[in-house]
């Protein structure tokens, strides 16, 4: 089954988020639209089991915006 393309604008979203803010589940799920910690959790697993291919575009948006910080 294809993906809507906001899930993923969202689960990238949920991910950057918690990568690179320290954030616990809890409080990026609040952010984004008070899904629980959980939910959030499930999100992060998908991404990192590259669920709609994903991950290569989190790591380079990691990379690129760690860059932009120094």
């Amino acid at each position: 089954m294809e993906q809507l393309p906001g899930i993923c604008k969202r689960r990238t979203a949920v991910e950057l988020a918690c990568r690179l803010t320290g954030l616990n589940g809890r409080t990026v799920g609040t952010h984004y639209g008070g899904i629980s910690a959980s939910a959030v959790s499930n999100i992060r697993r998908k991404v990192r089991k590259d669920q709609n291919d994903l991950l290569p575009l989190v790591d380079k948006l990691v990379a690129t915006i760690q860059k932009a910080k120094v």
